[in-house]
């Protein structure tokens, strides 16, 4: 079972790092490639085949076109979101209203990790 991380092109680095904790926590971890502003052709088959959706929220995440893109989709995929809150963001778009939010803010990357674990069994998507 997969997790699609969707997230700002600014914030790689740290979403790499939070990527890298959950692999270690042995969860099947998916993102697109990133070349600029554009994502990999194949990003619909990869969020089709998650079983969680997870909106990396950043005011960049915000703004950033894909990330609007993808998370519209998921959305009509009916796919279980939630939002991992990275940084203070002015207003959670729309389509995220539904979702859970695991506050990030100011963690590590195993902390952010664990906080969404914590949240993926609650919700009993893992």
């Amino acid at each position: 079972m997969t997790v699609f991380i969707s997230y700002a092109n600014v914030d790689g680095e740290l979403i790499q790092n939070f990527m890298h904790y959950l692999r270690q926590m042995r969860y099947s971890v998916d993102a697109t490639p990133r070349q600029g502003d554009q994502c990999g052709a194949d990003w619909m088959e990869r969020i089709n085949g998650s079983v969680l959706f997870v909106a990396v929220m950043s005011p960049a995440a915000v703004e950033q076109e894909i990330c609007q893109v993808e998370r519209a989709y998921a959305q009509q995929q009916a796919l279980p979101m939630v939002v991992v809150l990275l940084k203070a963001v002015p207003q959670m778009p729309a389509e995220l209203a539904e979702a859970a939010v695991v506050d990030a803010r100011g963690k590590k990357g195993s902390q952010a990790a664990r906080l969404l674990e914590l949240e993926m069994k609650a919700r009993g998507v893992w």
